[in-house]
């Protein structure tokens, strides 16, 4: 009897055979994001969470049904199918997903040798992709203990030469600590400050800015979407007349993605004035916008001497 229905791969669907990381960040979208956002518009008209920037009163608190901030959600052992205590599914998922969002799109050349501090860098996706293209470049991936030990079983999956000649290293680290790697190249925060309110993110900056005073030319790269206005900005070049200065329409998923922090973590995608007010309170000085040809564009901080 022939088969009434014979499954087949789309195009899009395609993408998913084979792209673990992908995979994990669909699953990732579709259950904890989509559920946080579909109730966004109840908590903004809460007379208590609507105008509150704390992370505990976001929607994602009420779609987990939790008073827990997200990260602190993540970290809270479950009962698993065997009755004992473990990590979250979501969890595993959602740092496996952002390795998928950290894949560099550049042909392999030579850069010359610097160290690059990947700070809360998870399992360390964009480290990985740089140091397969890059082979001069070293690096430290800083996350949360539990991540990091994590994050070696991928390298070693991945990369396993790079750990054992200890070209790149992984690092137990709070980023609201003090950084203990002084004096690097480069400390990299991606998809770090869009899960903050401005006080966080002030705290962020300003424990790097002690590593940044070793005497050494050293610089924190923010890699994040840079949010533009329909009139445009000074920092960042505008779409060419007649168009809208943002391109208009072109940039809704930067607007989506700008909803999604704010209903997961009460966090939010910023402007280059919201970037220059963070360098100043956090004593450091915005030198330069890079667009890319991608959502996230790359933000240039350095010490302010004046400061």
């Amino acid at each position: 009897m022939p088969a009434l229905f014979m499954p087949c791969y789309s195009p899009t669907s395609q993408c998913l055979v084979g792209n673990e990381p992908l995979r994990a960040w669909i699953v990732s979208m579709a259950g904890i994001q989509y559920a946080s956002s579909e109730r966004l518009p109840r908590v903004l008209t809460d007379p208590v969470k609507g105008p509150s920037e704390l992370s505990a009163d976001s929607a994602f608190q009420e779609a987990a049904a939790t008073t827990l901030p997200f990260w602190s959600w993540m970290k809270e052992p479950v009962q698993r199918p065997d009755g004992n205590l473990g990590p979250r599914f979501d969890a595993a998922m959602f740092n496996l997903g952002m390795i998928g969002g950290g894949r560099v799109l550049s042909p392999p050349l030579y850069y010359g040798s610097a160290t690059i501090v990947d700070v809360g860098g998870g399992f360390g996706g964009m480290s990985l992709d740089l140091a397969k293209r890059y082979p001069s470049l070293s690096f430290i991936v800083q996350d949360e203990p539990e991540v990091i030990a994590q994050a070696s079983d991928i390298w070693k999956q991945e990369m396993p030469t790079a750990l054992e000649s200890r070209r790149v290293k992984l690092m137990a680290h709070d980023f609201f600590s003090e950084q203990p790697v002084k004096g690097a190249d480069v400390y990299n925060l991606r998809y770090i400050l869009h899960d903050w309110d401005d006080k966080n993110c002030v705290r962020i900056l300003s424990a790097l800015r002690s590593a940044l005073m070793s005497g050494r030319d050293s610089c924190i790269i923010v890699c994040d979407q840079v949010m533009n206005t329909t009139c445009g900005s000074p920092s960042i070049p505008s779409a060419p007349e007649p168009l809208l200065a943002n391109y208009g329409s072109a940039t809704r998923f930067a607007h989506m993605r700008d909803l999604n922090m704010m209903a997961q973590f009460n966090g939010r995608e910023r402007t280059p004035e919201d970037l220059q007010s963070l360098a100043v309170q956090a004593g450091l000085r915005l030198v330069k916008i890079w667009p890319c040809r991608s959502l996230v564009w790359i933000t240039e901080f350095r010490l302010d001497h004046a400061a």
